[in-house]
C-alpha cells in the first residue's frame, strides 16, 4: 500500500528515530526505565488485512509492578485505533513519533497540531516555526504528512 515511485515498500518507521510510534512514556522515571527492557509480547506474529477489513493485534508487557496491554486495530485504508489498559491507574504518554524520512512531496502539508483543554486547535506547518511554543494543558498532538496524521 505505501510503496515509492518504483513500486518498493516505504520504511515507514525508522529504527534510528525515536521515539517510536505509540511508544509510550511514564511520568514514574523507575517504571519508564523498566519499560524501555521489558519486550512486548504479541497475540500474533503476522497482520494480514482484507481489502474492507480489519485486524486487532493485542500487545501485552509485563513489568515487575504493572501490566500494560495495548489493542491496535488495524484498517484496510491504513489507519487504525488503540486502546490501553493499564493494571493499575498511573501517567503516562504516547508519542506520536518520527514521521518517515522519505522524500517531502509540494501536494500535502507537513506539520504537528495540538489540541488544547479549550478545544482549540493549533497547527504548525515544518519550516514556518521562528520560536519555541509552549501549549498549557494540550491533551492530544499529532504529527501529520501524506503517510501519518
Amino acid at each position: 500500500k505505501y510503496q515509492n515511485e518504483k513500486g518498493e515498500a516505504i520504511n515507514l518507521i525508522s529504527k534510528g528515530n525515536l521515539p517510536y510510534p505509540l511508544e509510550m512514556r511514564f511520568s514514574d522515571p523507575a517504571i519508564n526505565t523498566q519499560a524501555f527492557s521489558v519486550p512486548y509480547a504479541a497475540d500474533m506474529s503476522e497482520v494480514f488485512i482484507d481489502e474492507n477489513g480489519s485486524k486487532t493485534l493485542k500487545l501485552t508487557q509485563q513489568l515487575s509492578d504493572l501490566i500494560v496491554e495495548k489493542k491496535i486495530t488495524f484498517y484496510s485504508k491504513g489507519n487504525y485505533d488503540i486502546e490501553v489498559k493499564l493494571s493499575k491507574n498511573i501517567n503516562y504518554f504516547i508519542s506520536p513519533g518520527y514521521r518517515p524520512s522519505i522524500a517531502v512531496d509540494s501536494y500535502t502539508v507537513h506539520g504537528a497540531l495540538v489540541m488544547d483543554d479549550q478545544e482549540t486547535i493549533h497547527t504548525y506547518e515544518d519550516g514556518d516555526m521562528d520560536k519555541d511554543e509552549n501549549i498549557k494543558n494540550a491533551w492530544m498532538t499529532s504529527a501529520f504528512d501524506r503517510y501519518y496524521a
